[in-house]
């Protein structure tokens, strides 16, 4: 295996928030994305410019062709089809999540250490999620701020 832990996902429009995402993720041990790019229009490119040129992140077109409107949880199971594919071999684990979801390794330093150590032998795994609020706060679409979702979105 090439890499330990991969993550597959889409986006559409995300670039505020995928520099933080990637560098998160990259700490608790991803080291590679399939990332697949849902017609975005903005500049998705300049943020994970660092992460392409390292070769960490791939960033691909949706596999399947869809009609406008059609909503992303109807694209994924393609989308993950094919990331699963492009996978297979070349990554120990794979996490399927959305772009705005983070895995937190609540007792190990890394999600792989957590795997390994929890995990060993097991095929498949579902990661219970919770959900994070605003805590009152309007935030406002595009992170003009530079906020961080991390220090941002703080009460479940």
């Amino acid at each position: 295996m090439i890499y330990s832990l991969g993550i597959i996902s889409q986006f559409h429009n995300e670039a505020a928030y995928l520099a933080e995402w990637v560098a998160y993720h990259r700490l608790v041990g991803v080291d590679h994305f399939w990332l697949y790019d849902d017609g975005s229009t903005d500049d998705w490119r300049s943020v994970l410019a660092p992460h392409l040129d390292e070769g960490v992140v791939e960033v691909l077109p949706l596999p399947e062709q869809h009609s406008p409107g059609v909503p992303t949880a109807l694209k994924q199971p393609g989308t993950f089809r094919d990331g699963l594919r492009r996978a297979q071999g070349k990554a120990h684990w794979v996490a399927l999540i959305d772009a705005d979801e983070f895995i937190l390794p609540r007792t190990e330093a890394t999600v792989p250490e957590c795997l390994e150590q929890h995990f060993p032998r097991a095929s498949g795994i579902y990661v219970n999620w919770r959900m994070f609020g605003t805590n009152r706060q309007v935030v406002a679409p595009g992170n003009p701020n530079g906020l961080l979702v991390t220090s941002t979105f703080r009460k479940r």
